[in-house]
């Protein structure tokens, strides 16, 4: 709705990054402010969806806490009425049974989904979903069956506000094969350091490795005998990365969305990262060059 901004309380480490990508994909942000645990941002209602795509891999906690603008109080009045008969319903039937239903509150990543959320909810017969605590479950579940990725949710009742809270599945690390008889270089860089449990060391602090060069052996000798264990252990390779990006703007904020997207694409831990804006036929490239290490095991 055109004259509608929104105001959303969002929590979280590095919300920087957040803002980053927002100004990335031209989101105007209207307002901006730190609190002790992340910011409170205001940006048109028309990029409420881009502001949930963009931070639905990054681990923030994104509460609507209100509108402004000249057509807020319309806005508030659909949102409190309901924007199909189902909801209606809901509110009505809520209201016989129990108090009347005045907002939904999204809680965890709940946002995320609230498309499914919503659809059952406002569904033909919402109404019982808000009086008794049967009906409340019977809602966790068809949301669970909803998508796919939700793992868990909870619909709970407080005064005249449903509480919903949800997160998406987490998918489980791969397990790591412990059996090798030789652990290998899996880029090319600088051993930084170094830990053998078994198995012999083949490079020490300060070599240079590439691709493909065997840092652990699993093969020894012991009295003039030849044996074999497995490679176990780990090695930390430092290396460099060189990110070209295509900037517009001012330099500043060039320089900025260049070396975080840089950081944001690196292999392993950042140590160091220098950016450098050259011209070419008009258009600022910025070159950042990205020290970060990784470790083999």
């Amino acid at each position: 709705m055109k004259g509608v901004l929104c105001r959303y309380e969002v929590k979280g480490c590095k919300t920087e990054y957040l803002l980053e990508w927002l100004h990335a994909e031209n989101v105007k942000i209207y307002g901006a402010f730190h609190t002790e645990n992340g910011i409170i941002l205001t940006i048109e209602d028309k990029d409420c969806e881009k502001l949930f795509a963009i931070s639905s891999n990054m681990c923030y906690n994104i509460k609507k806490i209100g509108y402004k603008g000249k057509f807020a109080p319309l806005k508030i009045l659909c949102e409190k009425c309901g924007l199909a008969i189902g909801g209606i319903a809901f509110i009505v039937a809520a209201a016989l049974a129990d108090g009347v239903i005045t907002d939904v509150d999204y809680r965890g990543e709940a946002a995320y989904f609230k498309k499914e959320i919503d659809a059952v909810l406002f569904s033909s017969g919402a109404g019982r979903l808000a009086v008794s605590e049967g009906d409340l479950k019977e809602a966790e579940r068809e949301i669970l069956v909803s998508s796919d990725e939700i793992s868990f949710v909870t619909v709970k009742k407080s005064g005249h506000r449903l509480i919903v809270e949800a997160y998406r599945a987490k998918e489980e690390p791969p397990l790591k094969n412990l059996k090798k008889s030789v652990i290998v270089a899996t880029l090319k860089g600088v051993v930084g350091k170094i830990t053998v449990l078994g198995g012999r060391a083949l490079v020490k602090e300060g070599d240079e490795v590439d691709v493909g060069d065997v840092l652990i052996d699993g093969r020894y000798s012991h009295a003039d005998r030849e044996g074999e264990t497995y490679a176990l252990g780990e090695v930390e390779i430092i290396s460099e990365k060189i990110y070209e990006y295509e900037g517009i703007g001012e330099e500043s904020a060039v320089r900025s969305r260049a070396t975080l997207l840089a950081s944001m694409e690196a292999e392993g831990e950042i140590i160091s990262s220098e950016c450098e804006i050259k011209e070419d036929g008009g258009k600022k490239i910025c070159v950042v060059r990205t020290k970060y290490s990784v470790w083999v095991s």
